[in-house]
């Protein structure tokens, strides 16, 4: 398990605070991303900038509190850093919150095998139904359109509209507010499509040198249920003339 250190120049954000914080417990919405599943989205922990001041203790007794178990973290570390937050990520973890440190930003440059990878992570703890959140800034962007992305992965019958649709119903009208988050969303399987083509495209040409080679190599592809055609192609493989 990664284990995080606690930065030597500053103890928390709230060292920092030189006026009035926020009294407001952190809001984290729920959105439902099928019939069995939920995940929480909420804005940055101690986020300390010009529209809001948060104690970072504050926030994370409060994630503690209402049971979550997992925090995803979107902002890269220079962005902790901005928003007085640079600590965020070893108090979640002293809270014993499962924290997973998966930056975003900017999010056009996000290529979508990265993207799947955030995803793979996300789907695998939401289904064993652990509490989860996901946090960027303000939790309207990168977050809402993350969450956006594990519906359409969970629910193949959707449309990316109604993905969008969804998290706004739950999360509020600025979820996903603009041109480049919403195409992220649109255009997201017609991305996986084409990486899948790309893949497969990639491994026809790189064709085996002899028909023994390829034959060794499709066997060694087979997953374990395959046993039996494993066999067979082994068999064809012997009665073919040398």
């Amino acid at each position: 398990m990664v284990k995080f250190t606690v930065s030597s120049d500053v103890d928390s954000s709230d060292e920092e605070l030189d006026g009035p914080v926020e009294q407001t417990p952190l809001s984290v919405d729920w959105v439902k991303v099928d019939d069995e599943h939920r995940v929480g989205i909420s804005p940055l922990p101690g986020c300390i900038c010009s529209r809001q001041r948060r104690s970072l203790r504050v926030d994370v007794d409060r994630l503690r509190a209402i049971g979550v178990q997992d925090s995803f973290v979107l902002c890269p570390s220079n962005e902790l850093r901005f928003f007085k937050a640079r600590n965020l990520l070893w108090e979640l973890d002293e809270a014993g919150l499962n924290v997973h440190h998966t930056p975003i930003y900017p999010l056009e440059d996000l290529s979508i095998e990265s993207c799947l990878r955030i995803l793979d992570e996300l789907e695998q703890v939401v289904r064993t139904k652990r509490s989860t959140v996901v946090h960027c800034v303000c939790g309207y962007g990168r977050s809402s359109v993350l969450v956006a992305l594990l519906i359409l992965r969970l629910n193949s019958h959707l449309t990316a509209e109604t993905a969008i649709a969804v998290v706004r119903s739950y999360h509020g009208p600025g979820a996903i507010c603009t041109v480049r988050q919403y195409n992220f969303v649109k255009e997201f399987r017609q991305r996986v499509e084409e990486l899948h083509v790309a893949q497969r495209n990639a491994m026809a040409q790189a064709s085996p040198a002899s028909p023994a080679i390829g034959m060794e190599a499709a066997i060694a592809g087979l997953p374990a249920a395959g046993a039996v055609a494993a066999a067979a192609l082994r068999d064809a493989q012997d009665k073919t003339p040398s």
